[in-house]
């Protein structure tokens, strides 16, 4: 969804750039006068704003497409029982901390928005799923309606181009995200609101996702939660997004309770699946798996892992998720043997720690490099380390 509309606003001001770029060479080549160009194309350098305004207005209409749609899941969410948990566009992100709103950056691949809320307490069976998850679409769908009545009505060049793209956008994401199916893995709308009722076991996992990512943005560890969050079954189809996010969540469990083993054997589980994993699953496993075969004295593995398509991955959200600095310390310490460089990135997210949308990650990250630090000397001796 993000790339589709990603590729218009990127197409929509390349067009207008090229345009002018194009204009212009076109002058300095034949040694034509820029304004008399513009003139033979019919256009005014009065003309400039009103292209501007067309640009922006565009924009404009494909957040709002996004916005609203996200919005639609808070609302239905909020009449079906759910609680308020946080609401993304792009990398800003809305979450309540300590009885207020505040702002965050954080982002995901592939995503434009994203609304998580925190389900009701009641028995699996009884919490309603479907209007949850097609809100999004129904807004969609108003926007497409309500963005046709200015198109017909009015009858010039910027309402045409801008009311009609507002119809496209909002229909698009309403059928991308309405009609049940799985793209690269990943269960669209339609798809949950459908099938979460008639899968049992996938509906626990959805739900205690959700409950998991809210008691992780309140600050809580995973190992502080609740025990029957992490219940899990073995995973028979790793193409299953679901399946693989929830074994990866109850392998963070073991992370976080310092099983460096238990959890590399669990990270290695995952990653030994690569060609069915959905990408995101994939790199994010052999980021952990990464982390915990340097603290366990596997180099060569980490070797093995730590390409530049990972690389990549680490510091595209190392801003934004402290488990990206954790294993950069991890790097630094074990890898590079740099306790200055170690220590240095451990100060860097005491002091940023606040700022984090995952804050029991956070402190959950802390604490592990916290207990590894103590034993820095097994570092230098390059001995590996065992879990208390």
């Amino acid at each position: 969804m993000i790339k589709f509309i990603k590729i218009i606003l990127i197409l929509s001001i390349s067009a207008t750039i090229g345009f002018f770029a194009s204009i212009l060479g076109i002058s300095f080549v034949k040694d034509i006068p820029f304004a008399e160009l513009l003139d033979r194309f019919s256009l005014q350098w009065s003309d400039a704003p009103y292209f501007l305004a067309l640009i922006l207005s565009l924009t404009a209409v494909l957040l709002s497409a996004i916005a609203g749609h996200e919005a639609g899941h808070l609302l239905a969410g909020l009449l079906t029982g759910y609680k308020f948990v946080s609401f993304r566009i792009g990398n800003l992100t809305l979450m309540r901390k300590d009885g207020r709103l505040q702002w965050r950056m954080f982002g995901i691949a592939g995503t434009g928005g994203q609304c998580l809320m925190l389900p009701p307490d009641r028995n699996i069976n009884d919490i309603p799923v479907f209007w949850y998850n097609v809100g999004g679409v129904a807004v969609n769908i108003i926007f497409a309606v309500l963005s046709s009545i200015p198109l017909i009505a009015l009858d010039t060049v910027f309402t045409n181009v801008l009311f009609g793209t507002a119809v496209i956008i909002n229909l698009l994401l309403a059928f991308i995200n309405g009609i049940p199916m799985k793209i690269s893995g990943i269960t669209n709308d339609g798809y949950n609101a459908l099938m979460l009722n008639r899968l049992p076991e996938t509906k626990k996992y959805v739900m205690n996702m959700l409950r998991i990512n809210a008691a992780a943005q309140d600050g809580i560890r995973p190992k502080d939660m609740p025990a029957e969050w992490f219940e899990e079954q073995a995973v028979t189809d790793y193409g299953n997004a679901l399946a693989v996010n929830m074994h990866l969540i109850c392998v963070i469990l073991k992370l976080d309770r310092l099983d460096f083993h238990g959890a590399l054997d669990g990270f290695r589980e995952i990653t030994d699946h690569n060609n069915e994993t959905v990408g995101l699953m994939r790199l994010e496993a052999s980021a952990e798996l990464a982390f915990c075969a340097l603290v366990t004295g596997d180099t060569p593995l980490a070797d093995k892992l730590l390409d530049k398509k990972l690389l990549t991955y680490i510091n595209q959200f190392k801003n934004v998720m402290s488990s990206k600095q954790r294993l950069l310390w991890a790097i630094a310490a074990y890898k590079e043997k740099n306790t200055a460089k170690a220590s240095e990135i451990l100060n860097s997210i005491e002091k940023k720690k606040n700022k984090y949308l995952m804050q029991g990650e956070v402190k959950s990250d802390l604490a592990i490099i916290r207990h590894l630090s103590t034993q820095i000397q097994d570092i230098i001796c390059r001995k590996p380390l065992t879990a208390n």
